[in-house]
């Protein structure tokens, strides 16, 4: 299998499609989680805090790790192409304290390759 590294071509559906990609996974939906630029390197997602808070009232921490855990598995999934298989299998989060200020939670992943 030739990597997207070897032959500097990347696979991701296009923006149009993910809203439908994401409704099959049906936790990101229900978050709100909303992909707003996807690249080889950097995928950006927003996800509304109303609605994900926890009972003191700010943004619930399972909602972050749902929101890392998407934007990892899109990354992998970039890179992996689309017959390859992606998992993650350990996650751990902490988060800012300004995340809680704004009605958007708002994340940017990088991937570890370098070009």
């Amino acid at each position: 299998m030739v990597s997207p590294r070897e032959n500097g071509t990347f696979w991701r559906p296009s923006l149009s499609d993910l809203p439908r990609a994401i409704a099959d996974e049906q936790l990101a939906l229900k978050l709100g989680i909303e992909v707003i630029r996807w690249e080889p390197d950097v995928i950006v997602a927003t996800m509304p805090v109303a609605g994900n808070r926890q009972p003191m009232g700010l943004l619930h921490g399972g909602a972050n790790a749902v929101l890392a855990e998407t934007l990892g598995s899109l990354a992998a999934a970039t890179h992996a192409g689309p017959g390859g298989t992606v998992l993650g299998l350990e996650l751990s989060c902490t988060c800012p304290l300004y995340t809680f200020r704004s009605p958007r939670a708002r994340t940017k992943s990088r991937s570890p390759l370098s070009y």
